[in-house]
């Protein structure tokens, strides 16, 4: 594992589902149910991998609209919502996550989390998991245009936070994050154990991948 020596300006950004709590989502229901409700209005789903994540699937629909790109997300937001709201009634939270993010507190480094759920589910999920003192900004899927891959919900979160993107970690446990904070400027910390297995994270190029939330706070340790 490298060793950093970070400024007092780092600020780390989180995924949450997989990589600060666990809960088990229905996602491929949720898919399933809005493929079929955009097909239904004229969408050409035929032409689209259902297998890829929703941001793609969203991306390559909306073909370079962004009218298009905020209806789509609208509609996904409407059927996934109750699927995510289930799921967070459930959350359970991941192992290391509290000492983790109390260590960063007591470092006085900032923290976020950037998610592709909606806010409810995430404000749920957040009380319940007791993490929510620990955050100091939450950009959910209600908050951007683009969720990830795209960059756009990490690049909102270090604006609001005044960081630097340099300066700047995004931990996740699936490629997309991965994709996202590479593409936004920031180090890609990918976590073992969550819904892209090792190879595919290692795929798309981290700067760091960890097996826990322990080995984070060995990136940071001459902070």
């Amino acid at each position: 594992m490298k060793q950093l020596g970070l400024r007092r300006s780092l600020t780390i950004l989180f995924d949450l589902d997989g990589t600060l709590v666990e809960y088990k989502i229905k996602g491929d229901e949720a898919k399933k149910e809005f493929l079929y409700y955009i097909s239904d209005i004229g969408y050409p789903v035929k032409e689209i991998d259902p297998n890829l994540p929703l941001g793609l699937i969203i991306k390559l629909l909306s073909k370079n609209s962004e009218e298009r790109a905020k209806e789509l997300l609208k509609t996904a937001n409407h059927i996934y919502k109750k699927y995510e709201i289930e799921a967070a009634r459930l959350t359970k939270t991941k192992e290391f996550a509290v000492e983790t993010l109390m260590t960063l507190k007591d470092k006085k480094i900032n923290v976020g989390v950037t998610t592709n759920n909606s806010k409810e589910a995430v404000m749920l999920s957040l009380k319940k998991s007791k993490l929510l003192e620990y955050i100091d900004v939450i950009v959910t899927r209600d908050d951007v245009v683009e969720i990830k891959p795209s960059p756009e919900m990490l690049i909102k979160a270090a604006c609001l936070l005044k960081a630097p993107l340099n300066m700047c970690m995004h931990v996740g446990d699936s490629y997309v994050d991965v994709m996202a904070a590479r593409s936004s400027g920031m180090m890609a910390v990918a976590v073992v154990g969550g819904v892209s297995p090792i190879d595919t994270l290692n795929k798309y190029q981290p700067h760091f991948v960890i097996n826990d939330l322990r080995e984070l706070l060995t990136l940071v340790n001459d902070y």
